[in-house]
């Protein structure tokens, strides 16, 4: 449940989750936590909800889409934003594809403020996550929340992403026919949704002064289509403040294969300037990064 509004104090908390052990086979499995209530007059917005310390799994599903899990947003508030709803110590267990994308982890935006003297919310952190199921596993996306906006003065911080340990994939290469670069396509009416594939921190919100990106530290996994600061709401990329301790075999996903970074506009400096094709490493300083992909894929802004 989402928390109640506050009149002239702060919003309530979101709901969590918690201590849960959820499996499907032959369906999908959605785990959301509550929103924060909006702040009043002279108040706060509540924290949003977290999803934490539980085991998700999933045999085999014929949905488009297996597994979503989303942390609260924070509550909206006159006097400060409240923080996004953090995804912890969770342990997943998805395949690569089951009838098209696999898992999404989703942390929650921070809340909006709009005030000089306050801040808008920070995006909430994703922490310990693991999937061990085997090598030719996959989450599709991971991403902490967006800080939240404050149009009168500081906008809220990007979540961070820290202690991932998946043994497969983090985005799936392939969909059994082509390979896949940064989006893949979400089955559906029409032409589908198309969604980012990766590994993400949370983009810093707008205000006066804008909100600083999160960090990617302390992961593992087989591959990652793309690392970088993400606002999942407009799927845009912007620089991590900080990408270190990453292992990989490879980071970037190249849909073509020909080792030269593509987006929708050819010859653009930055992922951050277009809609890239191919996975991309993003970062304003990186160390400890093994599994690079050729120079034209790592963009520092």
């Amino acid at each position: 449940g989402s928390g109640g509004a506050g009149v002239a104090s702060d919003g309530g908390a979101g709901g969590a989750v918690s201590r849960a052990l959820l499996g499907a086979e032959g369906g999908q499995l959605f785990v959301a936590a509550g929103a924060g209530g909006a702040g009043g007059t002279a108040g706060k917005g509540g924290a949003g909800g977290a999803v934490s310390g539980s085991t998700l799994g999933l045999v085999t599903t014929f949905a488009p889409l297996g597994l979503f899990v989303q942390a609260g947003k924070g509550g909206d508030g006159t006097v400060g934003g409240g923080v996004g709803g953090a995804l912890s110590a969770l342990q997943i267990s998805t395949p690569q594809s089951t009838n098209g994308i696999s898992a999404v982890l989703l942390a929650g935006h921070g809340g909006a403020s709009n005030s000089s003297k306050s801040a808008g919310g920070k995006g909430g952190d994703v922490m310990n996550i693991g999937q061990v199921k085997d090598v030719n596993s996959s989450i599709n996306l991971i991403a902490a929340g967006t800080g939240g906006d404050n149009p009168l003065g500081a906008a809220g911080a990007g979540g961070n992403v820290a202690g991932i340990k998946i043994v497969g994939f983090i985005g799936r290469p392939s969909d059994g026919a082509s390979r896949l670069g940064v989006f893949d396509q979400l089955a559906g009416p029409g032409p589908g949704i198309e969604i980012p594939q990766g590994l993400y921190s949370g983009s810093g919100g707008a205000g006066v002064s804008k909100g600083a990106n999160g960090s990617v530290t302390n992961v593992v996994a087989r591959q990652i289509a793309a690392i970088a600061a993400i606002n999942t709401v407009g799927q845009t990329f912007s620089a991590a403040t900080k990408v270190s301790s990453v292992k990989a075999d490879l980071i970037g996903f190249d849909l073509d294969g020909d080792r030269v970074f593509d987006s929708t506009v050819p010859g653009t400096p930055s992922p951050s300037a277009s809609k890239p094709i191919d996975g991309f490493i993003l970062a304003a300083a990186m160390s400890q990064v093994t599994g690079l992909p050729p120079a034209t894929f790592l963009f520092t802004a």
